[in-house]
């Protein structure tokens, strides 16, 4: 006869099953870096290329020069840390913006 598992044992793993959720990456479309520190305005040419280049998850990133952007060259969400990225953007002194 399996063991059932006790309502104690189910709560803790679903618990351990939701911070492991939290430490995960947020992950990104498209982000670009600011002049504003806020992360508001038009894409920063001399950072975004940079920071791009530093944020991929997959060889599946570029830069857009033509719209100023780091992008997923698939058009998928998910493949630029956001972490990595706007950590980027404020070592450099400016902010930092994604979808």
């Amino acid at each position: 006869m399996p063991l059932r598992p006790s309502a104690t044992q189910m709560r803790t793993s679903t618990i351990f099953a939701m911070l492991a959720l939290l430490g995960t990456a947020k992950a990104a479309h498209e982000a670009w870096c600011t002049a504003a520190k806020d992360g508001s305005g038009p894409p920063d040419p001399r950072f975004t290329p940079v920071c791009c280049a530093v944020s991929q998850e997959s060889k599946n990133i570029l830069y857009n020069r033509a719209v100023g952007k780091c992008q997923d060259k698939e058009g998928r969400r998910g493949t630029i840390d956001e972490r990595a990225f706007q950590n980027c953007c404020i070592d450099n002194g400016v902010g930092g913006n994604s979808d």
